[in-house]
């Protein structure tokens, strides 16, 4: 990490991290008990705070916003090491063998109307992936082709040489809205499961994968040894299982490089409250479906990246058609 006040922050966290493990434990536990007591009274703002918080702030005398920032890397750490041990490596390495890119691409004239960055920066957006032969897809029972890209990524990662397949040459650029391929929609499914740690973590994203690197190690660790008999073996075990899970990480982090997320959390929505409610939806009642309404259109916009605003509205009205009203 070269940047140095992501390295302090960092430095809190990792040495914070087994006390808020343990903290947070104790913590569940005792809700679970407050819960069961009859007339039990809430605790106060103050009171619901953190052990991180409180011995950062109220020990340590850090600022408020440095406690937040570490929690924040603590939290992001564990939500990638889910995605880790949900098969996230697996895929990743299928996107990077397959070229799978997101690229944003600076727009001088603001003539775009995808993604504006609070620099107020205009970018265009162009989806590739390479384009494959027909030999290599399979044909299945039913005669339907069939690509040879895993559609379900286990938890034990996965081998590059499995993503390995015969292209042409060049790529081909896709079309977000319409694309079908096996490939393209299981990475767009990465995007949107990554792109909702990266929206909590922001610029500490890499702080967040360090510390997720840094426990699997450990961990990693504290089990060769438990199943090392001898000491040569275990060295050389224990080599060989760190490179492993440093290239997997590796992968992980490119292909979150590759599919245009970093920056994601300054996204804008295409479509703003007051247009979505005056034009593109107009019979939305008051309550918490407006919530579930833009959290559609965040969710449509991060798995169709650069799809534009009019195939944006098409899909809101389709999927929230009782609320489409007259026009």
């Amino acid at each position: 990490i070269d940047d140095e006040e992501s390295r302090r922050l960092l430095w809190y966290a990792s040495f914070l991290k087994p006390f808020r493990d343990v903290t947070d434990k104790v913590r569940d536990q005792l809700d679970e008990e407050e819960k069961t007591k009859k007339g039990a009274r809430s605790r106060g703002k103050k009171a619901n705070r953190s052990a991180v918080t409180r011995l950062l702030v109220d020990e340590i005398k850090r600022p408020l916003r440095d406690a937040e920032a570490v929690e924040r890397i603590q939290k992001a750490a564990d939500e990638f090491t889910a995605l880790m041990d949900a098969g996230a490596d697996a895929i990743s390495s299928a996107v990077l063998a397959g070229e799978v890119t997101v690229r944003f691409d600076v727009d001088e004239e603001c003539g775009v109307e995808y993604f504006v960055d609070p620099n107020g920066d205009c970018y265009s957006v162009t989806c590739e992936m390479r384009r494959e032969d027909a030999d290599e897809y399979n044909e299945d029972e039913y005669g339907s082709m069939v690509s040879p890209v895993p559609l379900v990524v286990n938890g034990d990662g996965g081998d590059e040489s499995e993503f390995e397949h015969k292209y042409d040459f060049g790529a081909k650029v896709v079309d977000s809205v319409t694309e079908t391929d096996p490939l393209w929609k299981r990475a767009m499914a990465f995007r949107l499961l990554a792109s909702k740690v990266l929206a909590k973590v922001g610029p500490l994203w890499r702080a967040a994968l360090v510390l997720s690197l840094s426990e699997r190690l450990a961990r990693t660790y504290d089990d060769e040894l438990g199943q090392a008999m001898e000491g040569d073996y275990m060295d050389q075990s224990y080599s060989e299982s760190r490179r492993t899970l440093v290239a997997r990480y590796d992968a992980f982090a490119a292909a979150l490089q590759q599919l245009g997320l970093i920056g994601i959390w300054s996204q804008k929505p295409l479509i703003d409250g007051l247009e979505m409610k005056g034009t593109v939806l107009k019979a939305v009642p008051k309550g918490p479906v407006f919530r579930d309404i833009m959290a559609e259109q965040e969710r449509w916009m991060t798995t169709h990246p650069g799809g534009g605003k009019s195939a944006l509205i098409r899909h809101m009205r389709e999927t929230f058609l009782e609320f489409v009203g007259e026009e």
